[in-house]
């Protein structure tokens, strides 16, 4: 549930809000890869039955906690999004048609001129700009909204939208195909409190009011009006909520669900297929007190070492995750396979706690101390449990306090030194340390900053030399390392599980579960 980015891409640029690269100075005009335009063939007439591990708590895209991963699904049913991204993340024309991008900060956007919301109301460049607008504006702010942030919105005509970033963003083309991109009928978006439950979009499908228990099942009939509706083949979605991968799995065994959205190491799926992401899910304790006004002990980067140096990391995962995670020996977003890792990385927190303890000694707490931690335990119980036994070996206690349907209004607080927290690192570099170490990151609820970390980002925005990105990339690791802001000790593949005598599915690089319109028919 409270992930953070999804799929992201890489071209040729640098921006803004998250990672390495889309393309500057270029316009598209390639058909979505994987999909069909409409009017080439009949969809097939099946029900596919979907298994959550978080609720659907809200239909806007930009004030939902439900974070980017859990939207894709449930957003992605009843909403259109600007562009689309493919399974190999390269993204691809949608209700943008194609677009230029003449530098850094201007983005034009051609847009469909055949797409009508549910409601009724023509899509066109107005309600792109209502749309942009109103995300800079939500009252309490979701996960998808920092991706458009600062973003202001011409309209050149029906069929043309320039935006201006307030700064460079080289993956606000991915971002667009994302819940940061959905398209709301203007109309829903006058009333934020109807929003949440009942959304209006021009998507494949409505939300339906029979078959919907709010908090357990939403069901999803087909719109017969969709302008691509060979994308997408099934004619109703039912997505269940369940609040363990057991209860999911076993549902699964009996035929009763198809898909179950995230399943971990510990869960029985046999029977079942795994789709298994790369390493990408950044999951421990992000430091929300590196000032130390809230705990004290915090603001001593010795004792952020001290927690670093006492993790076996290679125990932790081994017991948490099996064979579904990797570990995260310098506790950084920097993991093979993203653009800054080094071999280094990989000895940096070695396993010591006698060098934990003689760090804390120094700080002074050779005594011991107690953090609070904020946990949501849907996502994170179990590593939460087993950091919290081995910070106890060095004198260290987390008092950790549970928090589902609350944790983001606790988060928002920054009353908590320490949360726990699961980034979903994609290919975009530049827009996951985004999310993560400046002011505006989504889980930096006290909007820490850091001099060193702020100059590099700086330095890398600035150029588009890949050689030269590199090396700054090489260099903020090991500051980050170095400054210890996260106790992050695994990288985790997600896992998606279905029935491949039903299903067929391709994973979306960079996400953390497979886009809506990549999951079909085995038949």
């Amino acid at each position: 549930m409270y992930r953070g980015r999804s799929a992201r891409s890489r071209a040729s640029v640098t921006r803004l809000a998250g990672a390495a690269a889309l393309a500057a100075s270029l316009t598209v005009t390639a058909a979505c890869g994987g999909t069909n335009t409409a009017g080439t063939g009949a969809a097939t007439s099946k029900t596919l039955t979907m298994a959550l591990q978080g609720q659907i708590l809200n239909f806007d895209p930009w004030g939902s906690p439900n974070g980017l991963n859990g939207s894709v699904w449930s957003m992605g049913a009843v909403y259109d999004s600007l562009t689309h991204v493919a399974s190999d993340g390269t993204v691809q024309p949608w209700l943008a048609t194609s677009w230029t991008q003449a530098d850094s900060t201007h983005l034009t956007l051609q847009l469909r001129d055949d797409v009508k919301f549910s409601d009724g109301t023509a899509f066109d460049g107005s309600v792109v700009k209502a749309n942009l607008d109103y995300a800079q504006s939500v009252e309490q702010p979701g996960e998808c909204n920092a991706y458009v942030k600062g973003v202001t919105t011409a309209v050149d005509s029906a069929t043309q939208v320039t935006l201006t970033l307030a700064t460079p963003n080289p993956d606000i083309l991915t971002d667009l195909g994302t819940c940061a991109g959905f398209m709301v009928s203007p109309t829903a978006l006058g009333d934020a409190t109807t929003l949440k439950t009942t959304p209006s979009g021009s998507g494949p499908y409505t939300l339906a009011t029979e078959g919907t228990v709010q908090g357990q099942t939403w069901t999803f009939t087909r719109n017969a009006s969709y302008w691509a509706k060979d994308t997408y083949k099934y004619d109703k979605l039912v997505m269940k909520f369940f609040s363990d991968t057991t209860a999911a799995a076993n549902a699964a065994k009996s035929g009763q669900v198809d898909v179950i959205q995230s399943v971990d190491a510990k869960t029985d799926t046999s029977g079942q297929t795994l789709l298994l992401s790369n390493p990408q899910e950044f999951r421990g304790f992000f430091f929300d007190d590196v000032t130390g006004d809230v705990n004290k002990a915090l603001g001593d980067v010795r004792v952020r070492q001290a927690l670093n140096y006492a993790l076996d990391r290679d125990t932790l995962v081994k017991a948490v995750f099996g064979d579904t995670a990797v570990a995260n020996y310098s506790s950084s977003p920097f993991v093979d396979g993203i653009t800054g890792f080094t071999s280094a990385l990989n000895s940096y927190y070695s396993y010591d706690p006698a060098k934990a303890k003689q760090l804390l000694a120094d700080a002074g707490y050779a005594s011991g101390l107690t953090i609070k931690v904020l946990n949501y335990p849907g996502l994170s119980g179990q590593l939460a449990q087993a950091v919290a036994g081995q910070l106890r070996e060095v004198g260290v206690n987390l008092d950790i306090s549970d928090h589902g349907n609350d944790f983001l209004t606790q988060l928002a607080t920054g009353d908590w030194p320490i949360v726990t927290g699961n980034y979903t690192l994609s290919t975009a570099q530049y827009h996951n340390l985004q999310g993560m170490i400046t002011a505006n990151g989504f889980f930096n609820a006290r909007k820490n900053t850091n001099a060193d970390f702020d100059k590099l980002l700086d330095q890398i925005a600035a150029t588009t030399d890949a050689a030269q990105q590199k090396t700054l990339y090489e260099q903020l690791a090991t500051t980050i390392a170095e400054q210890a802001w996260f106790l992050v000790p695994a990288v985790v593949k997600s896992a998606t599980a279905y029935n491949d005598k039903k299903v067929t599915m391709a994973a979306t690089k960079g996400s953390a579960v497979p886009f809506l319109y990549n999951i079909q028919p085995a038949s």
